[in-house]
C-alpha cells in the first residue's frame, strides 16, 4: 500500500523534471483571495456563520491565502486526519490487529477454560469468528469444560470515548462503545421487511444472528403510502421493567432465548421495533449499538462454535489469559494503511477511535519492554574472573525481577486509558507536526460533538508535515476522499474542473461543515487547504451552502495551479480510484 501511494503521490504532484518558481505577485495572489471573498459573497447564509480558510503552496511552504486563518474551529470528522496521521506515523503502516483463541486442548477437549482475546481489532466479523471455530474444530476440539473467557484488558474497562455523554441515549450505531475484543464495529442492523400490499405482516430480524440479541414482538404495519416511520429501542433486559416486552417471565425464563439459554447464561439486549412501512418498499436497514462489547462477541463466539460442533459448557465472563496458557488459533487485520480508508474515506467513527486508543496500548507496550530491557542489562551478573565458580542460579519460586508484568499481551495490568491516549495524540502534534502545547484542543478520535478546536492556519500545518513525511504521509493522502470518485467527496464537484484533483476529508456536525486536505494537478506540486465552516443556522440550507462554498473554493485552487503551468487534462493515471 506504501508504494502504490507513493506512485500515486508521483502522478498527481512531482513534475518529472524542475519547474521554475511560480510568481508570487500581488497580482497572483490578490486575484486568489479576489476570487474566494467573490465566492464567499455568493452565499448568503454564510454571513451568520464563521468561516476560516488558510491555503499553503506545498512548493515553497508559504500561506498564499488566509481569512480568519489563526481562530478555533470545531472540526467535525475532519479530526480523523489528525487521528490517521498520528496513528500511522506512531504504529506504522504494516500494524495489524490480532485476535486470538488459547486454550489447553487434550483429546479433542478443554478441561478448563477457552479464551478470546484481541488487540482490539476494529474489522472482526462473525465471518472471522466463524473462521476460527471452523479452524478449532479441524484441530479435533469438540468441547469446553469451562467458560468462554474474553480477555478485553489490552484496553482499559472505559468502553465510552470522550465527549460521547454528551448525547447519551443515542443508540444509533455511529457512537459504538469502544472495547478490546469488538464484533462488528459493537454493533448490529435490525433488517425491516414491508409487506407486498398495506395490512400484510411484515418482517423483522437481526444481523448478525445472535443469542445476545433478541427481538421482541412489536407493532409494525404495512401502509399503502407514506414514508416510513420506524421506532427502535434496544435495553440490556435487565433494564426492562416487568411486564414489558423483552421482560423475565415468573419461572425465570427468558422467552424466545435462542438454545433454551436462561438469563443467567448471560445478559442479553432486548430489541423492540414499532412503527409503519410503506408497502412494496425493499428492505431497510437500521444500525445500532451495543453496550455491551465483550459480552456481544463471547455469546456470538459460543454459537458458532456450537455450529461447528464445539460445545461450550459454561458462559461468558471476563479476565485476562494466564500466561501459560498456549495459542490455538489467531486472525489478523489488515495493515493500518489499509484500515486508514475507512477514516479518510468513509469517517468511520469507531475505527478512528480504535486507533486513538492503540496509540496508549502500543505506547505502553514500548514502555514496558524498555523497562524490561533495562531491568535485565542492570540485573544481567558480571562475567566471573578466570578459574571463578559460575554465579549461582535463582532458587526455584523465586519473586519476578521488577518490571514483570502480568497483564492482557503482556502488558501492565489495567488496560490503555482514554486520558493517555489524547496524550499520545497530542504528543504527536507538538513533537511531530510543531503545534504549540494549549493551542489547541484535541478531545477524540472522530471529532463527534464538541471535542475539537483548530485554526485554520493549524491545518494546512498538519498537512503540510503530512506530504513531507514519507514514512507515512503516502498513505494518509492516498486514505483521503477523491472528489467526485469515492468516499464522502464521491457525490461532490462532479463533472467540474475539481473532479479528481482533489483529496480531501469532510466534516458535518449539526452546526459545522469542514473540508481540508489537498489540491493537486499535474506538473505542480499541490496546495494545502482548510475550509472551516461553524456555527451555521441549523438547517439543511445553511449546511449546503457551506458545502457549494467549499466546492467553488476547491474549484479556484485548480484553477490557480493551472495557471501556474500545472494541467487537468485528462491522462491515463491521474485519478487512481481507491482500492475496493
Amino acid at each position: 500500500m506504501a508504494a502504490f501511494a507513493a506512485t500515486l503521490l508521483n502522478l498527481h504532484t512531482w513534475p518529472a523534471q524542475a519547474q521554475p518558481a511560480p510568481t508570487a505577485s500581488a497580482h497572483t495572489d490578490g486575484q486568489l483571495a479576489a476570487d474566494i471573498a467573490a465566492t464567499q459573497g455568493q452565499f448568503p447564509l454564510l454571513a451568520q456563520a464563521r468561516v476560516g480558510v488558510a491555503i499553503r503552496d506545498l512548493r515553497t511552504d508559504r500561506t498564499i491565502y488566509a481569512a480568519n486563518a489563526e481562530a478555533a474551529f470545531n472540526l467535525a470528522s475532519g479530526t480523523k486526519i489528525i487521528t490517521m496521521a498520528a496513528a500511522l506515523a506512531r504504529l506504522g503502516p504494516g500494524f495489524r490487529y490480532r485476535t486470538e483463541v488459547l486454550g489447553q486442548v487434550a483429546d479433542g477437549q478443554v478441561a478448563g477454560d477457552l479464551y478470546l482475546r484481541s488487540t482490539a481489532d476494529p474489522t472482526l466479523s462473525v465471518a472471522d469468528l466463524d473462521t476460527l471455530a471452523r479452524q478449532l474444530r479441524n484441530m479435533g476440539l469438540v468441547a469446553v469444560s469451562g467458560d468462554l473467557v474474553i480477555d478485553d484488558g489490552y484496553f482499559d474497562a472505559e468502553v465510552s470515548p470522550p465527549h460521547f455523554d454528551e448525547q447519551p441515549e443515542e443508540q444509533a450505531g455511529f457512537r459504538a462503545p469502544v472495547g478490546a475484543v469488538s464484533l462488528e464495529r459493537n454493533s448490529f442492523i435490525v433488517a425491516i421487511q414491508p409487506g407486498a400490499e398495506a395490512g400484510d405482516a411484515v418482517r423483522a430480524w437481526t444481523e448478525p444472528q445472535s443469542p445476545y440479541l433478541r427481538l421482541v414482538p412489536g407493532t409494525l404495519e404495512t401502509h399503502e403510502r407514506g414514508r416510513h416511520r420506524i421506532v427502535i429501542d434496544a435495553r440490556k433486559a435487565r433494564d426492562v421493567r416487568p411486564g414489558e416486552p423483552g421482560g423475565v417471565s415468573a419461572d425465570g425464563t427468558s422467552p424466545g432465548r435462542p438454545n433454551g439459554q436462561s438469563p443467567a447464561d448471560g445478559p442479553q439486549l432486548t430489541i423492540s421495533v414499532s412503527g409503519t412501512v410503506r408497502a412494496g418498499m425493499p428492505i431497510s436497514r437500521w444500525r445500532r449499538r451495543v453496550p455491551e462489547p465483550a459480552e456481544y462477541a463471547g455469546q456470538t463466539f459460543i454459537a458458532l462454535l456450537a455450529e461447528r460442533g464445539v460445545r461450550v459448557a459454561g458462559r461468558v465472563r471476563r479476565s485476562i489469559v494466564p500466561d501459560t496458557v498456549p495459542l490455538l488459533v489467531y486472525t489478523e487485520s489488515e495493515p493500518l494503511s489499509v484500515l486508514a480508508h475507512a477514516l479518510g474515506k468513509s469517517s468511520d467513527n469507531f475505527t478512528a477511535e480504535v486507533m486513538l486508543k492503540t496509540l496508549a496500548a502500543e505506547a505502553r507496550k514500548d514502555a514496558t519492554h524498555a523497562l524490561a530491557a533495562d531491568v535485565g542489562d542492570r540485573a544481567a551478573p558480571a562475567a566471573p574472573a578466570p578459574g571463578a565458580a559460575p554465579a549461582a542460579s535463582a532458587a526455584p519460586g523465586a519473586s519476578a525481577a521488577p518490571g514483570a508484568v502480568s497483564g492482557s499481551f503482556g502488558l501492565p495490568p489495567g488496560g490503555a486509558s482514554w486520558p493517555q491516549a489524547v496524550r499520545e495524540a497530542k504528543r504527536f502534534l507538538q513533537r511531530d507536526i510543531g503545534l504549540a502545547p494549549d493551542s489547541f484542543r484535541y478531545g477524540n478520535g472522530s471529532g463527534l460533538f464538541d471535542a475539537s478546536a483548530f485554526s485554520p492556519t493549524q491545518m494546512v500545518t498538519l498537512l503540510a508535515a503530512v506530504y513531507r513525511d514519507p514514512r507515512y504521509g503516502p498513505d494518509v493522502m492516498a486514505a483521503l476522499a477523491i472528489a467526485g470518485v469515492d468516499g464522502t467527496l464521491r457525490k461532490r464537484m462532479i463533472d467540474s474542473p475539481a473532479q479528481g484533483h482533489i483529496r480531501a476529508k469532510t466534516g458535518t456536525l449539526a452546526s459545522v461543515s469542514t473540508l481540508s486536505g489537498y489540491a493537486a494537478v499535474r506538473g505542480q506540486a499541490p496546495l494545502a487547504f482548510a475550509i472551516l465552516v461553524n456555527d451555521l443556522p441549523r438547517t439543511w440550507a445553511a449546511r449546503q451552502e457551506a458545502r457549494d462554498f467549499q466546492d467553488r473554493v476547491a474549484e479556484i485552487l485548480v484553477a490557480h495551479l493551472r495557471a501556474h503551468g500545472g494541467t487537468t487534462a485528462p491522462r491515463s493515471g491521474d485519478v487512481i480510484p481507491s482500492a475496493r
